[in-house]
């Protein structure tokens, strides 16, 4: 039983609802990079779909650490990602009840079996693929950024769990219907919901839910996006516990909201019925085990949570609780990640990404000013988005690379270590296999043809020539950002 809970990505060009008019006058390609977690999940399908008539764009798998990746689309719109399973993809339980045995009660190769008992329990890695599996998002753009050599580029995380899925269906049926969409009907059907699971004023797209089984992960964001990941994998606990297949658990909740306008606050039987109450009550059960389990702080959440199942449970039976018509939308007009609000608390420009001009966007400045540094960082260079004192070139993590480098790579500047696997820190990662590794694609090599950096560490072969990157630096002595040489020819 699974519940795909995160997909993240790294939007780097034209990705536009509106605004092409900012657009150069020559194409650009859009290169995409993200991550699929349910816990993590890997060898799942992504495909994304122009937002305005759902012509398919282009095609992904995770790899084994979640991670994918969209290289030189040539698209200048919004898109439509759809997330689904394959026969090889495998998938974290994040069910507190379990997700069921192994096949034949043994694991197989890929498989983690913890206790070693033939159940798939919280936390264990087991294969799962269903035909009719299906999360989605739409993506809109987030932070529209000008490099020095003039090209357009967005860069911007966002997720598809349950909860984007319930939105965006309701942004597909409406297009479906008119015949197209605006930023607003992103943004209010990804607020109502948002709404109506308690998690008034967090953008439910943009917002990076922690694996709900990873201790560290969960200790390290805030309350609500603790509530968040427990409301995720709420979903595939209900599927455990009822009589319906996670399917059907989505399903309903997502026609329920698209056809009817809201979700059932109660029922009298859950098993016919997945309400919000039971939803809530069963999100709080995930908290508990959390905060048994893996020693996560967890009192707020379940706070909220009960009061959340209480107030639902108190409405009667079968009663559908709507959101508001105009429900809270962050305003963010120049798209770096503040609200308008946000920005006249920092002082920042709200229609300007990046207000002293250091090539970090505002939002991002101050998402990582706000988290506790490592030891050993110079304090001297500090992320402020109103001050350019050259931080965007310091390596304060340690990790090869300069903060624009983690921008551009979304990993984290205050964490050498930002996947947590304990083996290469995020300069010597090598997220597109192709042999060269983070830092080398973006601060070159020593080479019998020196190289200077400048490759893409999400496309194994840049320059589209046919060999990789790495190959060309390291056998063939030719340029991997030029697909005119070729071996013998400099």
């Amino acid at each position: 039983m699974e519940r795909f809970r995160l997909l993240s990505l790294w939007i780097c060009s034209i990705i536009f609802l509106t605004g092409c008019d900012l657009l150069p006058e020559d194409p650009i390609l859009t290169s995409s990079q993200g991550l699929v977690n349910k816990g993590i999940m890997s060898n799942a399908e992504v495909n994304a779909y122009r937002a305005d008539n759902l012509e398919f764009v282009k095609r992904s798998y995770t790899q084994s650490d979640g991670t994918f990746s969209f290289e030189d689309v040539e698209y200048e719109g919004a898109l439509y990602v759809e997330v689904t399973t394959t026969s090889q993809t495998l998938a974290t339980c994040d069910s507190a009840a379990g997700c069921g045995t192994f096949q034949n009660g043994l694991k197989l190769p890929g498989e983690f079996d913890a206790n070693l008992d033939g159940n798939v329990d919280f936390g264990d890695i087991h294969y799962y693929n269903n035909v009719d599996f299906l999360l989605t998002a739409f993506v809109k753009p987030r932070i529209r950024h000008q490099e020095d050599d003039g090209t357009v580029v967005d860069f911007g995380e966002f997720a598809v769990t349950p909860l984007t899925h319930i939105a965006a269906q309701k942004v597909k049926k409406k297009r479906d219907e008119q015949g197209s969409i605006s930023e607003d009907d992103v943004d209010l059907a990804n607020a109502q919901v948002a709404e109506l699971f308690g998690l008034d004023g967090l953008d439910i797209t943009r917002t990076i839910p922690p694996d709900v089984t990873d201790a560290d992960k969960m200790g390290s964001v805030t309350d609500k996006e603790k509530m968040y990941s427990t409301l995720n994998a709420a979903v595939a606990t209900a599927s455990e516990l009822t009589t319906k297949s996670l399917i059907e658990v989505i399903d309903d909740l997502t026609n329920s909201f698209v056809d009817d306008g809201g979700i059932v606050g109660s029922a009298a039987d859950d098993n016919v019925d997945t309400s919000l109450a039971y939803l809530f009550w069963l999100a709080d059960g995930i908290a508990t085990k959390v905060e048994t389990d893996l020693s996560v702080n967890m009192n707020a959440v379940q706070q909220q949570l009960v009061e959340e199942a209480a107030a639902n449970d108190a409405l009667p039976d079968g009663e559908l609780v709507t959101p508001s018509e105009n429900a809270g939308i962050l305003v963010d007009r120049d798209g770096d990640g503040l609200g308008d609000e946000d920005e006249i608390q920092y002082g920042t420009d709200p229609d300007n990404p990046d207000s002293d001009g250091d090539m970090l966007p505002d939002g991002w400045e101050v998402k990582y000013s706000m988290q506790s540094l490592p030891a050993g960082w110079d304090f001297s260079y500090k992320f402020d988005p109103l001050l350019n004192d050259d931080s965007q070139n310091y390596d304060g993590d340690g990790d090869g690379l300069t903060a624009h480098q983690e921008f551009k790579l979304t990993t984290d500047p205050t964490n050498p270590d930002t996947n947590g696997d304990g083996e290469l820190n995020d300069g010597a990662e090598d997220f597109d296999n192709d042999m060269l590794s983070n830092s080398e694609e973006f601060n070159g090599v020593e080479a019998e043809i020196p190289f200077h950096g400048g490759t893409n560490p999400y496309n194994p072969d840049t320059d589209g020539d046919g060999v990789s990157d790495g190959y060309e630096v390291y056998y063939d002595a030719t340029d991997p950002l030029d697909p005119d040489d070729f071996y013998g020819m400099q």
